[in-house]
């Protein structure tokens, strides 16, 4: 990225009036949907599931609202139907996961996430303990792998899809990292009849590209879902680096205005 595109990400006066406002309507959504989630899960699984895709959206409200941001998205026409989906992505910054479950909620995806965050963060920690999300020990590649297979056999029983990042991390500044392919291929190892779906994200690193002191406004966030890639049309060993590409391509489409696939 060039000196000259970070210079326009700089803040600006506006940033730090919206900030407070922002950081006070997100503490407000995290608390009142850990309790709406903690009240459905009483009655039922799907009821918090329900919940849970409310919680994505008024994520995702309080960043077009307040932020001012705006969304560009895309879908492909269809999906394989009847088979397991393994959603791949770029990544970048905690809104991700909204973003993403949101505007793919009829697939219920569930994230492959940092043990880490299974505490401490209302509404988000709880439903990453009770929701069938894999929580993995990035430091015990063992323990990862271990955890990812048991997510992936569990996802076709609850209807569920899943959803990786194989970066291994989020990309403070946009950049994104060559993929890994341990987690991805663990997961198909237990769901061979499972299509990959890439997709790309872009601005969503700008959100907290200082850490939300202060959040920018007018952000442009992107999320294009691409067509699905059957991994028994290729060679195990170059699947990794095909999505890699493809994914890869289209964050460069994206950033010269180009259009999609």
């Amino acid at each position: 990225m060039s000196e000259a595109s970070r210079e326009s990400f700089r803040p600006r006066v506006r940033d730090y009036l919206i900030t407070p406002v922002f950081l006070v309507v997100l503490l407000s959504i995290l608390l009142v949907f850990h309790l709406l989630q903690v009240v459905a899960r009483r009655v039922s699984v799907r009821l918090q599931e329900h919940m849970y895709d409310g919680l994505c959206g008024a994520l995702l409200l309080n960043l077009k609202i307040v932020a001012r941001a705006r969304f560009d998205v895309r879908l492909p026409a269809e999906f394989p139907p009847g088979v397991p989906l393994v959603f791949v992505s770029n990544h970048q910054s905690m809104f991700d996961i909204p973003l993403q479950g949101w505007y793919l909620r009829s697939f219920r995806p569930r994230f492959v996430a940092k043990r880490e965050l299974s505490h401490g963060v209302p509404a988000i920690s709880y439903a990453l303990r009770t929701l069938g999300h894999a929580l993995i020990d990035r430091d015990d590649a063992r323990q990862s792998i271990s955890a990812i297979k048991e997510f992936a056999r569990a996802l076709p029983a609850a209807s569920r899809s899943a959803a990786i990042y194989p970066e291994g991390t989020r990309s403070r500044d946009g950049t994104m990292a060559p993929l890994k392919g341990a987690g991805l291929l663990a997961v198909l190892k237990e769901l061979p009849a499972a299509h990959v779906v890439p997709m790309t994200v872009d601005g969503t690193w700008r959100i907290e590209q200082y850490r939300l002191r202060p959040v920018p406004a007018g952000v442009r966030l992107t999320l294009h879902v691409l067509p699905a890639v059957r991994p028994a049309d290729l060679p195990r060993r170059d699947l990794t680096d095909h999505i890699d590409q493809l994914i890869r391509n289209e964050l460069t489409r994206i950033r010269a205005g180009e259009p999609g696939n």
